[in-house]
């Protein structure tokens, strides 16, 4: 396929040209000015024969000014500074501009882009008509028992709430639904359980704070408990994540009064791509089991399940293992998760691309090494990197998996973010510091009114990745 040669050769030319436009010096941390430096191009793969040739083809015309405007004027594409920032409009300008040499859309068309994290409300407009069938939206049984007096616990004996039919899909089950007043034991929150059609219970993932938010405010909840104790929102994070990677552009985005962005939302990077979500448990009620932190299995399935249909994959949510962490290694090690993700019995052009946040950290200013979980490659280079060899007999290490870290608007190194170090060959910088994101639209006033879905502002190198995952896809 054209477009998937595009793509890799893309990569290894913006790893390349990243390093190149390096300015000043980097340290241990492997940034300089808030760029990482990177490896030289890559072009022909060990054990494979030659990559496919990109001489002959036909050299694409330049968008100008006017054609731009049609994308970055827009109310969304406003919204979310990162945009401009990764110079997205000259993506979809050139595309579209550049549609007969079929090179590629610029905005994700006919592309499926993976998202690892802890869930997604499918049912906000900017998805509509974008999440991919096979998507896993819900999260696996059991969960501990809460520490919350009176509140529901969901484990194997919790009644059924939603059956799925052979064939159905999670996806097309799941509707909008409130979380308030909607049952026994306690009435300001709901856990609710999905049968799958092969039996297996999930439970679906609640993004509400039930009582305790009420425009805007904490009041105490019914039950007595403090507001803080309380409070839970499984969609929040992922949501957010998955508006960067795959949102919708709309052509009437609804209005936000008084507001300079216009939009209530952001679109995507590749805002035409299949948004395929596998989702895990990271944000929970108190005394929750949680799948982060766990075990490697848990990412070695999320991984294999993404392998089997998308193009592309970010992952956000990371355990917070340090580099130099023994035990986590070997974890990892001797899980089959590493043969997963290397994708050894698959051409290094072909494989599955992978973007994982380098990790968060307090005013490290990137002078931090990332988490181990953002720097895999570097800790397993015979398992997750291959070899290229040039014209010249030089060989290089190929990479299909990257790390992430997050710049400010004005392109400088993140107060929040970790940065590249041992990961710097295969580390590219991106917009990830006070973002306007959509948030999920399951949030209730009151019985029966609908909070407007405004975006949050957010900042980590869990939202950097996305920008970055997102602008392969949209190739």
């Amino acid at each position: 396929m054209v477009n998937a040669t595009i793509r890799h050769v893309f990569l290894s030319a913006t790893l390349a040209a990243v390093a190149l436009g390096c300015v000043g010096t980097g340290g241990d941390n492997g940034t300089a000015l808030g760029v990482p430096q990177t490896a030289p191009p890559l072009t022909t793969a060990l054990g494979y024969g030659a990559r496919p040739k990109m001489d002959g083809l036909t050299e694409p015309a330049v968008p100008n000014a006017a054609e731009r405007d049609t994308y970055r004027n827009h109310t969304q594409f406003q919204r979310n500074f990162g945009l401009r920032l990764i110079g997205a409009d000259f993506l979809y300008a050139s595309g579209e501009k550049n549609s007969a040499l079929n090179y590629g859309s610029g905005t994700g068309q006919n592309m499926v882009v993976g998202i690892v994290d802890s869930g997604v409300d499918h049912t906000h407009p900017i998805f509509a008509g974008r999440v991919h069938a096979a998507s896993s939206l819900t999260y696996a049984l059991p969960s501990r028992a809460s520490t919350i007096a009176g509140e529901e616990v969901v484990d194997a004996s919790t009644p059924v709430s939603l059956r799925l039919a052979p064939g159905d899909s999670e996806r097309d089950a799941i509707k909008r639904y409130p979380t308030y007043n909607c049952g026994a034991p306690n009435e300001d929150d709901c856990v609710r359980v999905l049968e799958r059609a092969d039996g297996q219970r999930r439970e679906l993932p609640t993004a509400i704070l039930g009582r305790c938010a009420v425009s805007g405010a904490l009041p105490p909840c019914s039950d007595g408990t403090a507001s803080e104790a309380r409070a839970r929102d499984y969609l929040h994070r992922g949501t957010a994540v998955a508006s960067i990677l795959a949102g919708t552009r709309l052509t009437e985005p609804m209005p936000l009064a008084g507001q300079p962005q216009g939009a209530a939302y952001n679109h995507g990077v590749a805002y035409e791509s299949q948004l395929l979500v596998y989702a895990l448990r990271v944000s929970q009620r108190l005394g929750d089991a949680a799948d982060v932190g766990q075990t490697a299995d848990v990412f070695q399935r999320a991984f294999a399940f993404q392998n089997a249909h998308a193009e592309v994959v970010n992952v956000s949510i990371v355990p917070e293992f340090a580099f130099a962490n023994a035990p986590a290694a070997r974890a990892i090690q001797t899980s089959d998760l590493l043969t997963v993700l290397g994708q050894k019995q698959i051409p290094p052009w072909r494989r599955v691309i992978y973007v994982f946040a380098a990790g968060d950290c307090d005013s490290c200013h990137g002078r931090s090494l990332p988490y181990l979980w953002g720097a895999l490659p570097a800790k397993f280079p015979g398992e997750l990197r291959g070899l290229y060899r040039d014209e010249n007999a030089n060989t290089y290490r190929s990479n299909h998996i990257l790390s992430a870290v997050s710049v400010q608007s004005d392109g400088a190194i993140a107060s929040n973010s970790r940065g590249c170090g041992p990961a710097k060959e295969f580390c590219l910088a991106a917009p990830g510091d006070g973002l306007t994101l959509a948030q999920p639209m399951r949030f209730y006033q009151t019985a029966g009114e609908l909070q407007p879905s405004l975006g949050f502002l957010l900042s980590g190198t869990g939202f950097a990745a996305p920008h970055v995952a997102g602008a392969l896809g949209a190739l």
